[in-house]
């Protein structure tokens, strides 16, 4: 590895905690708990880091890697439409059309070492090794570069696990939670063996488990009338374990290296969902089909069948674990679709239309969606984003009697870059977060608002983390101003490398010591080129897997 001074290109470890908030850290490193992360705060620079307008873990990952906005990289989301359908489906490796942090790195010749970090399956060749993240379909498919590495660390930590064995229940949270710790302790003794057995320059390592469990017990996490109950002391351990997990990666990597800490957004409470096609339904700007299968499926909805038909086959998976593997994914796919979907649009007379469970709203465009019938620019689709920006401010909320979105962004004015008109025509925030859109059109709630679903109390909030330490780094620092595109910039420049000029984010140089940064001044090199393309795209029963693993966790 390259040696570490103040004249020399330092080494640099960024450690990646999702969805990780100081809500839940300063408490808990207040009362002594979080010893590592407690340390690296002393002995180094903290402060927020902020995500974007709509903090989602693939678009802000992306973003942390590349410098760009999502409009310069091209991930706006766990979803997309495949090409010439209104049929949603996972985004993955490819979906990145900029180069990331470690491609830069690899061309000056330093060797990489990439874990976990999201939207990195299928594997693409670096310069060193990458392991892919939760993404992933199963440990069956190439999941590393090189492919020999997927065996090395199956046999290094007894059996690498991409996720939870089972969803979380209501029945079952404490077994839930205790996975997730060891899911954390399995990924550090993988990252160990990696810097040991595999040096590299830089290295980048990510835990998802925060993030997962606050999904599900956030309103066990910050209840103070639960801290003496077993699931809040068993869901505090796996932040213990993360902890713990980061003092080893920072006793296997060595003082000499410089570190920084972030999560790609933080996380607060959430506690209703809005049915948004349906309110657009009514709005007249989506339009369904009228089919006698159509009024089948209404019925259903009416019914609340497919959330109750979710807890029930949860249930029994928790008390049966079998019944999950006799029953294939495809089936299960082909019984949600039954329920309302996009195949019920009428889309020739449809001008706008929801997608995911945050606040992203589309207009049909003439092509770029297939059946698209607004034009991509000009008097008409500027009066279709007008006229959404208007109702949706103009809708209150049931509890309040105040309008409910708290803010609107329209895409074109967030988003910049040769990707940005890929992205959502507005892009709104509900009750400050607390309340998400509903991936169902909810004909069967009054109104359309109604109770989270898949048990998730959790929901996400722009104000991430960001601590730092190192040789490099001024003790004392607060940072002040960071967002998710200064990670990459910062990295380059503390290895000793020029930021492209193309890149959104700026390197923070607040918390660097003045003896860097006198050496060191910031040089600027032309845009870098895209990434090559990955093999191996999913196929129907990978693409079946993961929707199902992201729908346990409550992103879809």
């Amino acid at each position: 590895m390259a040696e570490t001074s103040c004249t020399k290109s330092p080494r640099c470890v960024v450690i990646g905690l999702d969805g990780l908030t100081f809500d839940l850290l300063d408490p808990w490193m207040k009362e002594g708990l979080l010893p590592n992360l407690s340390g690296i705060a002393a002995r180094g620079a903290c402060g927020v880091l902020k995500s974007l307008h709509l903090p989602l873990s693939p678009p802000a990952w992306t973003t942390i890697t590349t410098g760009k906005n999502p409009g310069g990289h091209g991930v706006f989301g766990f979803l997309t439409l495949r090409a010439g359908t209104y049929d949603i489906t996972t985004v993955d490796g490819r979906a990145c059309r900029a180069p990331r942090l470690w491609d830069y790195l690899g061309q000056a010749g330093l060797k990489v070492g990439i874990f976990n970090v999201p939207v990195t399956w299928p594997p693409r060749e670096v310069n060193g090794y990458l392991v892919g993240c939760f993404m992933t379909p199963d440990v069956t498919k190439t999941f590393t570069h090189p492919e020999a590495l997927g065996r090395e660390l199956h046999e290094a930590v007894g059996g690498y696990r991409i996720g939870v064995a089972q969803p979380f229940t209501q029945d079952a949270p404490l077994r839930y939670s205790r996975e997730l710790q060891d899911l954390v302790e399995m990924r550090a003794r993988a990252v160990e063996h990696l810097v040991r057995a595999r040096p590299a320059d830089f290295g980048m390592f990510v835990f998802m488990e925060s993030d997962w469990l606050q999904h599900k017990v956030w309103h066990v996490l910050t209840d103070p009338a639960a801290r003496d109950t077993e699931l809040y002391r068993a869901s505090r351990e796996v932040y213990l374990a993360l902890d713990r997990a980061v003092g080893r990666i920072v006793a296997a990597c060595g003082p000499e290296c410089n570190y920084l800490i972030v999560s790609d957004h933080g996380a607060g409470f959430h506690d209703r969902v809005f049915h948004v096609n349906k309110w657009l339904y009514d709005e007249g700007l989506l339009c369904l089909k009228k089919t006698l299968r159509l009024r089948v499926r209404r019925l259903f909805e009416r019914w609340r069948v497919l959330p109750r038909a979710y807890r029930l086959f949860s249930w029994l998976q928790g008390r049966f674990p079998a019944i999950g593997r006799l029953v294939p994914m495809a089936v299960t796919d082909r019984a949600i679709g039954f329920f309302m979907s996009y195949d019920d649009i009428d889309w020739s007379r449809t001008r706008a239309y929801g997608r995911e469970t945050v606040g992203q709203v589309f207009v049909n465009i003439k092509g770029r969606e297939p059946q698209g019938i607004v034009p991509p620019e000009g008097p008409e689709y500027d009066a279709v984003v007008e006229e959404l920006e208007a109702r949706i401010k103009d809708l209150k909320d049931p509890r309040t009697g105040r309008p409910i979105a708290t803010a609107c962004y329209r895409g074109r004015r967030i988003y910049s870059g040769p990707f940005a008109a890929e992205g959502p025509d507005l892009v709104v925030v509900l009750d400050d977060f607390r309340c998400t859109c509903s991936v169902r059109f909810g004909f069967d709630t009054e109104g359309y608002f109604g109770d989270i679903e898949f048990y998730d109390s959790g929901a996400h909030r722009p104000e991430g983390i960001i601590l730092a330490c190192g040789p490099d780094i001024q003790p004392g620092t607060e940072i002040r101003g960071a967002g998710v595109a200064d990670v990459t910039p910062t990295v380059l420049h503390l290895m000793g490398q020029p930021v492209p000029s193309d890149l959104d984010g700026r390197p923070l140089e607040d918390f660097l010591t003045p003896e860097f940064r006198k050496v060191h001044p910031v040089r600027r090199t032309a845009a870098g080129e895209g990434p090559p393309v990955a093999a191996e795209p999913y196929d129907e029963e990978s693409r079946a897997q993961v929707e199902a693993r992201l729908k346990d966790l409550g992103y879809l």
